[in-house]
């Protein structure tokens, strides 16, 4: 006991070094962030999240990202303009980074022409393929001659030299399943990603068409090209048409055959309109990117014997935890990683092909090549065993849409998608690190933590919280009757979560500049480079990260741990945080344990509780899918969830007048059963602390002070969700999103969570303290 509080001593004394970044004032103060959030003027057992949230205009999720935005750009200028980084400036990959920023820095003040520079990598294009010396972007009497065959050629260009796949979207995902080295993994042909980030909507194509128009005129622009209102409509229909052909939408009613952008245009142009003479002008839009996450530290089977659980549970459960450990010794050596790549193929009826057969002759185009040629640039001089690279292709429908359209359209249709991807969001400075993931990592770790001590207290603590939640939620779900029943079950869900792997994504790997060099060893600058010049060169280098993960299959290694992020992969039973959610208004060392439990503490439980959540319940401990739950089980697992959907279907947050302005309690049952048991593993685990080490010390404001800690601990779950969103917003959310919107998600858990009413002394019948609710993992 004395030993384990002179631990959590040095733990906390270790954050009181000042880092080389330094928090803005409004952060230091806990009591002043929730004087600057809280609305006194509200019941807080009528409306929780106003109460918590509602004296306040921030946004949440903005001033996180504005946190890890300041201390990133703290560590470069340091590097930019200080001597005392030797170590890592020694690096040559860390003084790429750091010459790559500072030009951007400098030539952004002199305002680089993106346009220009995609301009004139277009006519270089134009010239190679087609020699043309001027492309007419509005032509269709243009003579060209695209080479069907040879195609791949031409999309290898445009891969390496705007960094865009037009047709598709190639995917390659190392296999898990085999040790053998030569055995890469598969390669996933899907279908390409939407030029623009909304909703494509069959029944209202007109909202889509105009960021099709809006595109076509940043192409105008961009390429110095001039069309009436007519033609830009007409040419913004066809693409839309073949970009929805590609994506296999809206094709009931639609013609076949290359004509038919053309033949509907018509439909599109206004009665009033001059057709001949109108010309448009620039306007911009916006595209996405998507990231993965990295290595792990796998938990032990010791947390079977976990004290800290409460004594029923731990009485009730002993006796079968030590009889599942021992099958688990036993099996252990036996048993072999098995994933939802290895097993859903065939449950699914995915088919996969071999390399050789996706040629011109047999699929009328030469993926073949293309494939070959991709990883030939990516893997450098690693070899490759093509032979045993297998294939999925989900667009067995482009072939046919190939050879239905015209050469024209094609042609207009890559040039679309190289502007769009190149020339609408102009790179931002800080931004642009995030191209260097790993240095990135290192660049921020720096600047956030004073020292070593520091960082690897935060690590050992956090870790501490991961593993009490996890073993918290493991005796809530076999504490079940139903689980303790079904004996197959319970050793199942007793093996996932001693088997679970979790990791705080903090970086650690200062000292390794060898690697890091050898590994950015491709990015070569020239002496003459622009930004602009650097810029293309690292985004090609990214291009490559897809074989990247075939070569270094055992981790996913270009991963930003930066962002406020958390996530759980069922197909490697395996939970990560990144270091971006450690932060003020997130977490401090400075605020109450009780709060930072309820914010951090509740995303790891959520993340966990997705483990057993209806999407990946049926994942054993293997993370092989293998439906375990017996009939009664299953009985009362669907009880459970038809429970939690009827008490979200009943919440609404819009008026009458909206279409939708209710939470959809199927869309979003998933979601919401990891937020209420993994709040709820997260409390348990703060009384846990709180019986060991005593309660903390009250706050002292007159608004504050008779606030216990209790309380506290439910003002950090809510301070989690604490942002202004419109009813526009809301709805979008309402209509398309897993996730419920922010207000419900408080409120829907609170609802299943008595411990927060007798918290506040909510009256028993209240909105917060129902005589029924729907229990989700309790009895």
């Amino acid at each position: 006991m004395k030993i384990l509080t002179l631990f959590l001593c040095c733990v906390w004394l270790a954050f009181a070094n000042v880092g080389a970044f330094q928090l803005p004032a409004k952060y230091n103060d806990f009591e002043k962030l929730l004087l600057s959030r809280m609305n006194f003027s509200i019941d807080p057992c009528d409306d929780f999240y106003n109460y918590a949230c509602g004296g306040s205009s921030d946004n949440y999720d903005v001033e996180i990202s504005q946190q890890n935005a300041r201390i990133l750009q703290s560590g470069l200028e340091e590097l930019r303009h200080s001597d005392l980084h030797d170590h890592m400036m020694s690096s040559e990959a860390i003084s790429k980074v750091v010459k790559y920023y500072s030009a951007c820095v400098n030539e952004q003040n002199g305002r680089y022409n993106v346009a220009e520079y995609t301009r004139q990598k277009v006519d270089l294009f134009m010239k190679e393929f087609f020699q043309f010396v001027s492309y007419q972007f509005f032509n269709d009497d243009v003579a060209l001659d695209l080479d069907r065959e040879n195609l791949s050629g031409l999309l290898k260009y445009v891969h390496d030299e705007f960094h865009v796949e037009p047709f598709f979207t190639s995917l390659f995902q190392p296999d898990f399943s085999t040790e053998s080295p030569r055995v890469l993994g598969f390669l996933n042909f899907t279908e390409t990603s939407p030029t623009f980030v909304m909703e494509y909507d069959c029944k209202a194509q007109n909202k889509v068409l105009d960021k099709f128009v809006a595109g076509v005129r940043t192409v105008m622009t961009t390429m110095q090209l001039k069309a009436s209102k007519s033609e830009v409509k007409a040419v913004a229909r066809e693409l839309m048409e073949f970009e929805f052909k590609l994506l296999g939408l809206c094709q009931e009613n639609s013609d076949d055959g290359a004509e038919s952008g053309k033949d509907g245009a018509e439909d599109v142009a206004d009665n009033n309109e001059d057709d001949g003479e109108n010309e448009y002008e620039n306007e911009e839009s916006h595209s996405t990117d998507e990231m993965d996450f990295t290595d792990e530290t796998e938990s032990t089977d010791e947390s079977d014997e976990a004290e800290i659980t409460d004594e029923a549970d731990e009485a009730e459960s002993t006796k079968e935890t030590e009889s599942s450990n021992e099958t688990d010794e036993e099996n252990d050596d036996e048993s072999t990683i098995e994933t939802t790549t290895s097993s859903e193929p065939e449950s699914d009826g995915i088919r996969f092909k071999k390399l050789e057969d996706l040629t011109f002759e047999t699929w009328n185009f030469d993926f073949n090549n293309y494939v070959r040629e991709i990883i030939a640039t990516g893997a450098g001089s690693n070899l490759i065993d093509y032979d045993n690279l297998q294939v999925i292709t989900e667009i067995d429908h482009l072939p046919e849409i190939l050879e239905s359209t015209s050469d024209t359209t094609l042609l207009r249709y890559i040039c679309f998608r190289i502007i769009m991807a190149n020339v609408v969001d102009a790179p931002k400075c800080l931004d642009i690190v995030s191209n260097f993931p790993l240095i990135k990592n290192r660049i921020y770790t720096e600047s956030k933590y004073a020292s070593i001590m520091e960082r690897e207290s935060m690590r050992s603590l956090i870790t501490t919280i991961i593993e009490m939640i996890k073993t918290t939620l493991k005796n809530m779900v076999t504490s079940m009757p139903w689980i303790q029943a079904d004996k197959e079950a319970y050793r199942i869900f007793v093996k996932k979560f001693n088997r679970m792997k979790s990791h705080v994504g903090i970086e650690d790997d200062f000292l390794n500049n060898t690697w890091i060099d050898t590994y950015y060893e491709q990015i070569q600058f020239g002496e003459s480079d622009t930004f602009l010049d650097m810029h293309s060169t690292v985004l090609k280098f990214n291009s490559y990260s897809k074989v990247r993960s075939l070569i270094y299959p055992e981790n996913n290694l270009e991963v930003d741990t930066t962002g406020d992020n958390a996530m759980y992969s069922a197909d490697l039973n395996k939970f990560v945080i990144f270091d971006g959610n450690l932060v003020a208004p997130n977490y401090h060392k400075k605020y109450p344990l009780s709060y930072n439990l309820g914010n951090v503490g509740g995303t790891i439980g959520h993340e966990i509780a997705h483990s057993i959540d209806p999407n990946f319940i049926d994942f054993d401990e293997k993370a092989a899918y293998n439906p375990f739950l017996g009939e009664a089980a299953t009985e009362a697992y669907s009880e459970m969830i038809d429970c939690l959907v009827n008490q979200y279907n009943d919440i609404q947050l819009l008026p009458d007048h909206f279409e939708t302005n209710r939470v959809n309690g199927t869309l979003t049952v998933s979601e919401n059963m990891a937020d209420i048991s993994g709040i709820d593993a997260a409390y348990r685990t703060f009384k846990k602390f709180e019986q060991k080490y005593g309660r903390e010390r009250r706050l002292r404001h007159p608004k504050l002070r008779d606030l216990t800690q209790d309380q506290i601990f439910w003002l950090g779950f809510a301070g989690g969700f604490c942002t202004k969103e419109s009813d526009e917003f809301v709805e979008l959310t309402l209509m398309t999103d897993v996730h419920s919107p922010k207000k419900a998600r408080v409120e829907g858990s609170l609802k299943s969570l008595p411990a927060f009413g007798k918290a506040f002394k909510c009256p028993v019948g209240s909105k917060y303290r129902p005589e029924e609710y729907c229990k989700v993992w309790t009895r």
